[in-house]
């Protein structure tokens, strides 16, 4: 006999986030989510500011900009970078790598921010989030040898820099919880926040604003470099009227090896996106 599951469908535990395109108020409110536009190709390691378009450090450390256009010779190009380290965008053709991490005794961490498209408004509730992949190199000489928790946003009204390359010492508004741990090196990882405005906050700031002695981590590789670095790409701010639950549909069984599709016909006028993906053959449609 074939295994059955017996799936509940009538609450399902995806979040499907959709916004109507033709409306100007529904949109994401960072500019160059996706690290798409830039001034300059890179052309090797440690650079970022005056590379890509409204993104800046927030510190005096230097993230990387990563972009197809570049010679995988530089180490900056994609899928391929960072002496041995890969992963494909997962929108286009760039994204953006930070150390959030280092154990040697050295408080060196990495941070980006941009400033938002519109000024949050008082009491509005807003979706914060980004898309994370863990560094992992070919040898032990690259990649990430630690995953941490605790990402967070530090948002702010004006455009924030701290003048060392070390951990910022703020409380951010937003963070992941302690013990979840982003690990995964194959498949980009959401981490996302609800967010009640104060109003007025313009700029985010993203990182580990936990000093290397109190940062919580877990050994993922035989790696000699003794960081955590990750990539990072799909960067999004929504308001959160633009989210919403959708309906599975009628509970069902199927048998192990099938498929059912769940959801609604696709409407023309509507962008969405399913998280989790995982499992799922399509998550941009209805």
């Amino acid at each position: 006999m074939p295994s059955c599951f017996y799936f509940i469908m009538k609450k399902i535990v995806f979040i499907l986030f959709f916004l109507i395109s033709f409306v100007a108020k529904n949109q994401n409110l960072v500019p160059n989510p996706s690290f798409e536009q830039f001034y300059t190709c890179p052309t090797g390691l440690s650079q970022f500011d005056g590379y890509v378009k409204q993104w800046y450090s927030a510190n005096t450390a230097t993230p990387n900009y990563l972009n197809r256009c570049a010679l995988v010779s530089t180490f900056a190009s994609v899928p391929n970078n960072l002496n041995g380290c890969f992963q494909n965008a997962r929108t286009g053709n760039a994204y953006s790598v930070f150390e959030t991490y280092g154990y040697s005794g050295d408080d060196t961490k990495e941070y980006i921010s941009i400033t938002l498209s519109d000024t949050l408004k008082l009491n509005k509730k807003y979706i914060i989030g980004f898309y994370l992949s863990l560094t992992n190199g070919n040898d032990i000489n690259s990649g990430s040898t630690y995953a941490i928790d605790r990402m967070g946003v530090y948002l702010t009204d004006t455009i924030f820099h701290f003048a060392q390359p070390f951990t910022i010492p703020v409380n951010p508004q937003v963070e992941s919880p302690a013990g979840l741990f982003f690990k995964d090196t194959l498949n980009w990882m959401l981490c996302s926040f609800e967010y009640i405005a104060q109003g007025n906050e313009k700029c985010i700031t993203i990182g580990n604003f936990h000093f290397s002695d109190s940062t919580n981590n877990i050994q993922v590789s035989n790696s000699i470099r003794y960081t955590a670095v990750y990539y990072i790409d799909d960067v999004f701010v929504y308001a959160a009227d633009e989210v919403q639950t959708a309906e599975a549909g009628n509970n069902i069984t199927i048998c192990k090896g099938d498929s059912i599709k769940i959801g609604m016909p696709t409407d023309t006028g509507y962008t969405y996106q399913w998280l989790p993906a995982t499992g799922l053959s399509n998550d941009t449609i209805g």
